[in-house]
């Protein structure tokens, strides 16, 4: 795509974790972090795995509102991105989006965020 740009030797893809099941009821979201940095961990076995805590809104068509929540970014450093590693994140993201009943979660290739 001509959004998705792969720099020739350090790049980043990353999953957002929510915080809320059901699409806006808040819960705890350990076990879903948990289980993202290991299936990550155990695809790349190495120590370029980061994650962090943040904030972030988006607009529910489910709900027809703004659902504000924390969110976990969870960040792989590559040299480079393949096919297969955007498919393994999209994977992810599929699984997150079905066990947390969400109606999307995102996934960002460098500066490119894609909704899944």
């Amino acid at each position: 795509s001509d959004f998705i740009r792969v720099d020739n030797n350090r790049n980043n893809i990353s999953i957002f974790i929510p915080s809320t099941i059901n699409v806006n009821q808040k819960i705890n979201n350990f076990y879903y972090v948990n289980y993202s940095y290991n299936y990550i961990k155990n695809l790349y076995s190495n120590n370029n795995i980061k994650y962090y805590n943040t904030k972030g809104s988006w607009f529910s068509e489910e709900l027809k509102k703004v659902v504000i929540e924390n969110i976990t970014i969870i960040t792989l450093e590559l040299n480079t991105i393949t096919e297969a590693d955007i498919y393994n994140f999209i994977q992810l993201a599929n699984w997150i989006k079905q066990e947390m009943q969400q109606e999307g979660v995102s996934i960002a290739i460098n500066t490119a965020l894609a909704i899944i």
